[in-house]
């Protein structure tokens, strides 16, 4: 941020207020959104079931807000094909768990979980 000299101390400040208030809430948009696709929600619905997660974490209690990856898909609607891999910590009532899913999908079907990984 360049502060040009005769700036008030509270212009400063505001601008720097309101910065920090778009970027924080783009991010929080940003995540939020990602975990409501098709291809997050099938990773996690399979993680719901998992006997590996379950043994790590005991019962499920939530996941991490942060929830990294990536989706590519090609075409739209019923012809639509696409790959995803997320990273997902699982908040657990034994433990926490850090796990990695690749999902899949194909024109027709839903996304379907190829690989979890949890990670030790």
């Amino acid at each position: 941020m360049v502060v040009k000299k005769g700036s008030s101390l509270a212009t400063v400040i505001i601008s720097t207020v309101v910065l920090v208030t778009f970027v924080v809430g783009g991010g929080w948009y940003y995540f939020s959104e990602f975990k409501k696709t098709p291809a997050c929600q099938a990773a996690i619905a399979y993680i719901e079931k998992d006997p590996k997660v379950l043994e790590k974490t005991g019962d499920i209690i939530g996941y991490g807000f942060i929830v990294s990856g990536e989706i590519s898909t090609k075409g739209d609607g019923v012809s639509e094909t696409g790959n995803a891999f997320f990273n997902i910590t699982v908040k657990g009532e034994k433990e926490n768990a850090e796990v990695m899913v690749f999902v899949s999908k194909h024109p027709g079907e839903d996304w379907k979980t190829l690989k979890l990984t949890v990670k030790e």
